[in-house]
């Protein structure tokens, strides 16, 4: 199974190579994969990895065997980068890969459904629950204590304690 690690920010310098910035902040995805997938729009293209450096800014400087220059490289902007889980390190504590996380159902603290986790993503401050709701509609719920008193990938377990505004109406 493939998961996401990153995205191609832009290409870095003028022989082909990636900028890409990590979900997680760390490299070990990256570094220890012999593969990275770029997926884009509409279609994905497995590259062998020559090379991978860390950056100051936390980023990685990736150099994709078959991405010859900045043009080629160019045309990577945005695409997402995925690596085999084989190569991505276990989990620890509490810690969870954001497709684990993916289909937990999710309820109010009185017990009532609330929806299912669509996705997560990282909004540069915490994480986001992008749930459904039974009615189908789609809404968001930053992961803090505060608004998500129960979350607990293994045991299969997401409570949310909404403030007023939060939640679409009806559920």
């Amino acid at each position: 199974m493939k998961l996401p690690v990153g995205i191609v920010a832009r290409p870095h310098g003028v022989r082909g190579a990636l900028l890409i910035r990590t979900f997680s902040g760390a490299l070990d995805g990256l570094r220890s994969a012999p593969v990275l997938t770029l997926r884009g729009p509409v279609e994905s293209r497995d590259f062998e990895v020559l090379e991978i450096n860390p950056l100051p800014d936390g980023g990685a400087k990736a150099t994709l065997k078959g991405i010859p220059d900045r043009n080629a490289a160019e045309g990577f902007r945005g695409w997402r980068v995925e690596a085999d889980t084989e190569y991505l390190p276990e989990p620890a504590g509490d810690e969870f890969y954001y497709h684990e996380a993916e289909g937990l159902p999710v309820q109010l603290e009185d017990g009532t459904a609330a929806g299912v986790i669509e996705m997560l993503y990282d909004n540069g401050a915490q994480d986001v629950l992008v749930i459904r709701s039974p009615g189908g509609v789609r809404y968001e719920v930053p992961l803090v204590d505060e608004l998500v008193p129960c979350f607990d990938v293994k045991e299969r377990r997401v409570v949310i304690r909404p403030i007023e505004g939060l939640l679409p109406h009806p559920l």
